[in-house]
């Protein structure tokens, strides 16, 4: 698995990197906060899709639904 960035990644970063000098000290907390939270959300979903993917909790739902 590669962990570097496309050419394309990279331009997207830069231009990102170009935009957020503009930010205020109250933008740049704002944007902070929800890039943490939008990680953590694709990290729900990152699980979410590795538990169905290798049929994890499927026992756990097939007993629940037993009782």
């Amino acid at each position: 698995m590669s962990q570097e960035l496309s050419l394309e990644q990279e331009f997207e970063l830069q231009a990102f990197d170009q935009r957020i000098q503009e930010l205020s000290e109250a933008e740049s907390k704002e944007l902070l906060g929800d890039l943490y939270k939008h990680n953590m959300v694709q990290a729900n979903v990152f699980r979410a899709l590795l538990k169905d993917a290798w049929g994890i909790d499927q026992d756990l739902k097939q007993a629940l639904e037993a009782r």
